[in-house]
């Protein structure tokens, strides 16, 4: 499995123990913003080195295009679940932000598996 591979299982786990403690506020941030940190230099990692996104633009694969799409909403989701959080930690109520945090988790394992479907085809 490439390292990176690894990276991403710690992120994925990251998520999954800040989604677990999500009703105490000082354990569920340190958990999200350590998964959201590491995750977007990861994605500047790779577009520094591996050129990802020039590569995706030349990609006729039905898996990568997948993998692609999710990365994508990913980020997304990253900046709604900042701008929200932020919000939620000043008291506002974000009902959303809760919804959006198990779209963001879901989205992400499947972003982890198709990185290891397209490793090994």
């Amino acid at each position: 499995m490439d390292p990176l591979h690894f990276v991403s299982l710690g992120v994925c786990l990251l998520l999954a123990a800040g989604l677990a403690v999500r009703k105490d506020r000082h354990a569920h941030i340190p958990f999200m913003v350590s998964a959201f940190t590491i995750d977007i230099l990861m994605v500047l990692g790779l577009e520094l080195k591996r050129h990802a996104i020039e590569t995706a633009t030349h990609t006729h694969s039905p898996l990568m295009l997948v993998h692609i799409s999710m990365s994508i909403v990913v980020v997304l989701l990253y900046v709604f679940q900042i701008v929200t959080g932020i919000r939620k930690a000043k008291g506002h109520p974000v009902r959303i932000h809760g919804t959006t945090g198990w779209t963001l988790f879901v989205l992400r394992l499947g972003n982890f598996v198709t990185s290891i479907m397209i490793m090994h085809r």
